[in-house]
């Protein structure tokens, strides 16, 4: 059984998805010294105590003997063991590579040296003797979960009377993305756009329109908060700009949790996701107005329109800040080129376009990180440097 990433799936797949999933997550919490590492996966084991047993049986996890099955981990859960444990993630890196046994004993040593609760999230099989550990996370982690939150935006969009569709999500190891426009709020700014081509020929036939709406993404493995923050989208090509410093967001920080199984009350569960209804009804209410994306526009005309003194180099420039490989920055110069616009809003373009082309939780730094590098692209504007430490980011 393996986590899988799901790019670019439409609302239908993502809630069959979700609820798949649902059903196969299992929440603990549980003392350091009830765990170890053995080959590099995580085992739990029983103690003998009657304690641990039931709280294994209850999760739906069987046991053999004192030790349960082990977990496999998924990258981002061996990052955080190595985060928590305060293991270097170099040397961690090294020794899973190299000297799996090592790695083993570091890591079981320091969980019984250690001693804490931990938050331990789980894809378990349907035999329930097999299962991915996804979270490693502190006892204190509030769970906001992506089926919750979905349904929850959706009714909230519902009741708003707004025109929201989705345009595409992706579901991730680390986080959910949903991308919401609203067709009907859309402006044309053919003064900011007006020298784009869209690179390899291909036009959506929006013109110079550029449409409203919001992006909704959370992590359940603790990679990052529940955030909503402002999208707008050029309907030309579909490039995407996330407003960051506009965001609503939400943190997964809640009360410390007892040892056992996890499990929401009812009550708490609908406080919670009250809340969240009310984020989502603001942000609606916020994002999707003429007048927002009015002033939006007007500040990215403002920012954009003027001409790039070194092109070129201010594209290598932004691959540097960015940390491209070679590869990488060859090809945003080469949908810099294509599009032929030589303002800023262009080289922005260049790498919203890209942004297309990568893995989502890349497409989502991209898209915001758009924004910052338009608000200081004077910074960016000048002979190529060699090293970031050579540019001046205010």
């Amino acid at each position: 059984m393996e986590q899988t990433n799901f790019s670019k799936i439409d609302l239908s797949g993502l809630v069959k998805e979700l609820e798949s999933q649902k059903l196969r997550k299992r929440d603990l919490i549980v003392p350091s010294t009830a765990l170890a590492m053995y080959e590099g996966r995580i085992a739990m084991y029983s103690q003998s105590t009657s304690e641990m047993s039931e709280m294994l049986l209850k999760a739906g996890i069987k046991t053999n003997g004192d030790v349960t099955e082990e977990y496999n981990l998924t990258e981002s859960c061996h990052a955080q063991i190595s985060d928590k444990l305060g293991i270097p993630g170099r040397y961690y890196e090294r020794l899973r590579k190299e000297a799996l046994d090592m790695l083993d004993y570091n890591v079981t040593e320091w969980l019984k040296r250690k001693p804490s609760n931990y938050f331990l999230r789980t894809f378990i099989s349907n035999e329930g003797d097999y299962g991915i550990a996804r979270a490693f996370l502190s006892d204190r982690f509030k769970v906001i979960d992506h089926l919750d939150i979905l349904i929850t935006a959706l009714e909230a969009i519902r009741q708003s009377d707004k025109k929201v569709i989705i345009e595409s999500a992706d579901l991730t190891e680390q986080r959910m993305y949903v991308r919401f426009i609203a067709p009907e709020i859309v402006k044309s700014v053919p003064e900011l756009l007006k020298n784009y081509k869209v690179p390899n020929g291909r036009n959506d036939d929006g013109g110079f329109g550029v449409c409203s709406g919001f992006i909704l993404s959370n992590s359940e493995t603790g990679h990052a908060t529940f955030t909503i923050a402002p999208r707008l989208t050029v309907l030309a090509c579909r490039n995407g700009m996330i407003f960051h410093k506009d965001k609503i967001a939400e943190r997964h920080l809640g009360t410390k949790m007892d040892v056992g199984t996890f499990d929401w009350s009812e009550d708490t569960r609908q406080k919670e996701l009250e809340l969240i209804q009310c984020q989502v009804k603001d942000a609606v209410n916020a994002y999707l107005s003429t007048d927002y994306l009015g002033n939006v526009l007007n500040e990215l005309s403002m920012k954009g329109s003027k001409l790039l003194e070194h092109p070129v180099d201010a594209v290598h420039n932004i691959s540097l800040s960015l940390g491209f490989s070679d590869e990488r920055k060859n090809e945003l110069l080469s949908y810099f080129v294509q599009g032929g616009d030589t303002t800023g809003f262009g080289a922005v373009q260049s790498l919203t376009y890209l942004a297309q082309k990568v893995q989502p939780d890349l497409r989502y730094e991209l898209e915001t990180a758009s924004v910052s590098i338009l608000d200081h692209i004077e910074n960016y504007d000048r002979p190529a440097v060699k090293n970031y430490n050579q540019l001046t980011l205010n």
